[in-house]
């Protein structure tokens, strides 16, 4: 009785903040009420989480985890399934509960057969120990609160002392299913995260714990992720690439899990699709990627990288029972989530968003769009928390690929950062890029001379090559340019791409 008063509270608070973040148009309010209701009660999430009637599936990984989560949301929608689903993106723990809060009634009573959640890689073990009676298992005594990483409104471990942990077997049954995907590893926001080997060793840790009830999906191609596969009591399913024409011609500056996590050797790939996700094996003691459960489906979105999220979501799907003919109905006209190649119209000109906040992701976002026949492309560049700090990543970006036929354009809280980067792109492919950082430039609509101003200086503008630091401006001076029909590629960080989506339709996705 107390907890319920308590969650009736927390839900009225939460949805009035929730409200007046959308009514004031300051974001959609799909955090702060889950701030405050993990401060007050801190196990609210397991409190929630019982209440779902069949499964929970936790989507974990790098890159791809809100479009896989959004295939498997509609999957089963269309199937007539109630389900809750962050599909916000705010994944941390706060994230979470705030899904429950805005989807639960004022006495806290959630109606929902299944519960799909993006989760960030830093927050996914303690996830699964809130998690852990919901499929019948014990917590592990928050080892996993205690992560420096995580910030401290985000985790139980926040909330006031003396509420006291839950009953172990308070709400167990052991009917309920639990799914982890498990998509791939790469560096992203070091200065948070750390390297790949720290998530991938606490990932290991709390899969330890999952009962022969619970359900892993994993990547094949990816070495720490299929190796997360080895000596667990979960049930383990493998996807991966098999379409050896996919393979790259040369291997990627932006690789990290190269060598074997075994004997330490280095790692042979008979072929890579993108930075280190391929065909491999160890020379050394014979570590191989393990077979596959599926590797083939129908092209859902443009990119090797969307190849790997929709096979993600099938086998998901697949292992939930659902028969091929219904999947590939259900996803016929799936639309991609909000900043994934989302797409818009203005003036007869497309804009179209592709996310792009680490060296692996940029890489597969510029074959991309170059695949595609890209004239234009604006790139935005921030360093607020979510992009992370450390920017020296875009060093790793293959920014070779792109050809002399592309016109460019720079923006955002480190556009020169980025300026820097294109201009040593463009030497080492012999001045494919120019820019020209002083005297008075050549603009293709000479609409646009006006001045870049610098921190210290004034940039002006080459023949393909634009700076300009406030973002709407540059937004416009790409459409400008732009012939009718024709498509302004932008590829922004995160926290840069809720920024474009705001200029574009005036509201924020946060």
């Amino acid at each position: 009785m107390i907890n319920t008063i308590r969650v009736s509270l927390l839900i009225i608070i939460g949805r009035t903040i929730s409200f007046l973040s959308q009514t004031l148009n300051l974001g959609h309010g799909s955090t702060w009420p889950g701030h405050i209701a993990l401060y007050f009660y801190p196990d609210i999430l397991f409190y929630f989480s019982k209440q779902i009637k069949d499964k929970i599936i936790l989507i974990a990984g790098t890159n791809g985890k809100t479009t896989t989560s959004k295939m498997i949301q509609t999957v089963l929608e269309k199937k007539g399934k109630k389900v809750i689903h962050n599909e916000s993106g705010a994944n941390l723990l706060n994230g979470l509960v705030s899904a429950f809060i805005l989807k639960s009634n004022l006495l806290g009573k959630i109606e929902a057969d299944d519960a799909i959640f993006e989760v960030d890689e830093a927050t996914l073990p303690i996830v699964i120990d809130n998690l852990a009676s919901f499929w019948g298992a014990e917590r592990l005594q928050n080892r996993f609160w205690t992560s420096p990483s995580t910030p401290s409104l985000s985790t139980p471990s926040s909330g006031p002392r003396g509420s006291g942990p839950r009953g172990q077997n308070d709400g167990i049954n052991s009917n309920k299913k639990l799914i982890v995907v498990l998509l791939n590893l790469f560096r992203d926001q070091l200065d948070r995260y750390g390297e790949v080997d720290i998530i991938a060793r606490k990932w290991n840790e709390v899969l330890e714990t999952l009962s022969p009830n619970t359900t892993l999906i994993l990547n094949a191609d990816d070495p720490q992720i299929a190796e997360l596969g080895i000596s667990k009591k979960a049930k383990v399913f493998y996807f991966g690439l098999e379409d050896e024409k996919l393979f790259l011609e040369k291997t990627e500056d932006a690789t990290d899990s190269t060598f074997c996590l075994r004997c330490g050797a280095k790692l042979i790939y008979d072929g890579v699709f993108y930075s280190h996700l391929g065909h491999w094996h160890c020379p050394s003691c014979g570590r191989k990627r393990p077979a596959t459960n599926l590797s083939s489906w129908q092209e859902l979105l443009p990119g090797v990288y969307n190849r790997y999220n929709t096979l993600a979501a099938v086998l998901t799907l697949l292992h939930l029972g659902l028969l091929e003919k219904e999947i590939k109905e259900y996803l016929n006209d799936f639309k991609p989530a909000f900043g994934r190649q989302e797409e818009f119209i203005i003036a007869l000109k497309k804009v179209r968003i592709f996310l792009s906040k680490n060296p692996a992701g940029f890489n597969e976002s510029l074959r991309t769009v170059i695949n595609e026949g890209a004239r234009e492309i604006l790139f935005v560049l921030n360093d607020r928390i979510p992009d992370g700090r450390d920017v020296s990543w875009i060093w790793d970006v293959d920014f070779e690929m792109l050809h002399a036929g592309v016109d460019l354009f720079v923006s955002g809280d480190r556009a020169y950062d980025m300026a820097v980067r294109l201009k040593y792109s463009g030497e080492r492919q012999k001045s494919r890029l120019r820019q020209d950082f002083g005297g008075q430039a050549k603009v293709k609509s000479q609409k646009h001379k006006s001045k870049v101003k610098s921190r210290n200086e004034t940039i002006k503008q080459s023949n393909n090559f634009i700076v300009e630091e406030s973002l709407e401006k540059a937004i416009k001076i790409g459409l400008e340019q732009l012939p009718e029909k024709e498509t302004l590629y932008i590829l922004p960080t995160y926290s840069a791409m809720l920024e474009v989506r705001k200029i574009l339709i005036g509201k924020k996705i946060l």
